[in-house]
């Protein structure tokens, strides 16, 4: 259960470095549902 925390959490931080970074108009946390949703397409779970 910590793992899929920290996993989200990670997610989270990555959009939201993302979207200041790139100063794009999405918020960071839909980049990082978005992050998330690819990881787990991506390792089939």
């Amino acid at each position: 259960m910590l793992n899929a925390l920290t996993l989200i959490l990670v997610c989270q931080l990555a959009g939201e470095l993302a979207s200041g970074g790139l100063q794009l108009p999405v918020p960071g946390p839909v980049i990082g549902m978005v992050v998330l949703f690819i990881y787990l397409m991506v390792r089939g779970g």
